[in-house]
């Protein structure tokens, strides 16, 4: 992006869109790491309590690896739009 928009982007300037664009990724990357990371620490507490996980546990677990999935979907999805979107108004 810096390439594009100059130096600025990287520290809070440059074209409004740009700036739009980067603090939405830094949104949803951020909500999907966490996610993975509490999804993670659940596995290991799991685990570690040797004890078989109760059925509505192991259901929350899926539900959680599911929308883990979906978010990623999502911020593909995002990210490959944004750099469309943000390619037409880059300066040549």
């Amino acid at each position: 992006m810096s390439d594009a928009f100059g130096l600025d982007v990287k520290y809070g300037g440059g074209p409004q869109e740009a700036r739009e664009v980067l603090i939405q990724c830094s949104d949803l990357i951020a909500a999907t790491e966490i996610t993975e990371t509490q999804l993670g620490e659940t596995l290991k507490k799991a685990k570690k309590s040797g004890v078989r996980v109760p059925a509505e546990i192991r259901k929350q677990i899926a539900n959680a690896r599911s929308q883990l999935r979906d978010q990623k979907r999502s911020l593909t999805k995002f990210l490959t739009t944004a750099v469309k979107s943000l390619e037409k108004v880059a300066p040549s």
